[in-house]
């Protein structure tokens, strides 16, 4: 595969990713500390840490993800990057 295809589907994954990352973080800011219920039914006690691990497990996954289809290091916190700011490969 090219690298610029490469790439492309890498910022594909990430886009996918954020709407995940947005939903497990909601919960964190709705949470209060009286042990109460976010969701209707359903206790802060399995909410948050769900929340937790669905947090954890995106970041894992983005840094995992964005690294240079060249030469696999991390590619920084921009999005849409022009070139690999270690081995300067052009990424679109």
């Amino acid at each position: 595969m090219n690298i610029k295809e490469e790439f492309q589907q890498k910022k594909k994954k990430q886009l996918i990713l954020v709407p995940f990352f947005i939903l497990a973080i909601i919960p964190l800011l709705l949470a209060d500390d009286g042990g109460g219920e976010i969701i209707k039914g359903i206790p802060d006690l399995y909410i948050l840490p769900i929340s937790v691990v669905i947090i954890i497990s995106c970041l894992i996954f983005s840094f995992r993800n964005w690294r240079c289809p060249s030469c696999n290091k991390y590619l920084g916190k921009k999005m849409n990057p022009k070139f690999c700011a270690d081995c300067g490969t052009e990424l679109r």
